[in-house]
């Protein structure tokens, strides 16, 4: 029995944040449990690794993990009122992206997960733990200078 939208969505929602979560996390691996090296493992990173061969791989992980961050203006689809800033995972069928909705203090004030998968879709806001992960991920941009590139790139379009 094929499983419908909403539960393929939550099961790819649950999937990404866990790698997200590790990836940004920055904790230290004296703090790592068995769950957390199980994790690692699917980034390449080993428990006989010292600490900057760590972090080079954290750092890889980070700037390959989406595909990638743009800003799409408002009214670019049918009945799209808003403009968001995108992390785009994965592309195809199906499609994966965190979907940013910033504030005139350019703060998300509401963040979604987009499961797309062959004209359908389903969507989720994001809340508690899962906000926070993702807020975070936003706050990185921004400190890289990429939401402010995004949205003028978009703008000169």
């Amino acid at each position: 029995m094929e499983k419908d939208i909403e539960t393929k969505a939550k099961e790819h929602l649950r999937s990404r944040m866990e790698d997200l979560k590790f990836i940004y996390n920055y904790s230290t691996p004296k703090d790592w449990d068995e769950e957390t090296w199980e994790t690692a493992n699917n980034f390449g990173i080993l428990k006989d690794m010292n600490n900057d061969e760590i972090q080079d791989c954290l750092l890889e992980a980070e700037s390959n993990y989406g595909l990638s961050f743009d800003y799409v203006p408002a009214e670019t689809f049918k009945d799209q009122k808003r403009g968001y800033f995108r992390y785009q995972i994965s592309w195809g069928g199906p499609s994966e992206e965190i979907r940013f909705y910033i504030g005139y203090d350019c703060e998300p004030y509401k963040i979604e997960f987009w499961f797309l998968d062959w004209f359908t879709g389903h969507r989720i806001e994001l809340a508690g733990e899962y906000f926070e992960i993702a807020e975070n991920i936003f706050q990185n941009f921004a400190d890289m200078g990429m939401v402010e590139y995004a949205y003028n790139e978009a703008m000169e379009k």
